[in-house]
C-alpha cells in the first residue's frame, strides 16, 4: 500500500511539474507560436480524457499490473520523445500519441483501483484519505 501511496504522489508530483514548463518549452526550444503551443496542449488535453476512458475499460478488462507496466512504458516513450526529439514530427507524436496515453492510463483512477484491491473494506477510508493527501501535497 505505501508502494502506491508514494506512486500516487511522484506522479502528481511529475504531472504538476511537467505542466507548468510544456509552454515555455515549446515556444523557446521549437519556435511554436503562443497560439500553436496553445492549440498543442488543448489537443493532448482533450486526448487525456479519451485515453482515460479507454484506460477504464482496460483496467476492467485486462487488470490493474498489465495496464500500469503497458502505460509506463508508453509514457517512457513519450517521455524520451519529449527530452530528445528535435523535429516537430517528435513533438507531434510526443503529445498527440504516447504522452497523452501513458499519462492517462497512469492516472490517479488506476492507483484507487490498485488500492481497493490492496486494502480490506475496513482500512480503505484511511487509504483514500492518505491517497487524497499525497496528490494534493
Amino acid at each position: 500500500v505505501r508502494l502506491v501511496l508514494l506512486l500516487v504522489f511522484l506522479n502528481s508530483f511529475r504531472s504538476f511539474g511537467l505542466r507548468f514548463v510544456q509552454q515555455l518549452y515549446l515556444t523557446n526550444e521549437f519556435g511554436f507560436s503562443d497560439l500553436e503551443t496553445a492549440s498543442i496542449l488543448g489537443t493532448a488535453a482533450s486526448l487525456h480524457v479519451f485515453f482515460g476512458l479507454a484506460g477504464a475499460v482496460l483496467t476492467d478488462a485486462i487488470g490493474v499490473r498489465r495496464v500500469a507496466l503497458a502505460a509506463l512504458s508508453i509514457a517512457v516513450v513519450g517521455r524520451g520523445l519529449l527530452a530528445f526529439g528535435r523535429s516537430r514530427v517528435a513533438i507531434y507524436a510526443a503529445f498527440y500519441l504516447f504522452s497523452p496515453a501513458g499519462e492517462a492510463l497512469l492516472a490517479t483512477g488506476l492507483y484507487r483501483v490498485a488500492l481497493k484491491k490492496l486494502t480490506t473494506p475496513g482500512g480503505r477510508a484511511g487509504q483514500a484519505g492518505d491517497a487524497a493527501a499525497t496528490r494534493s501535497r
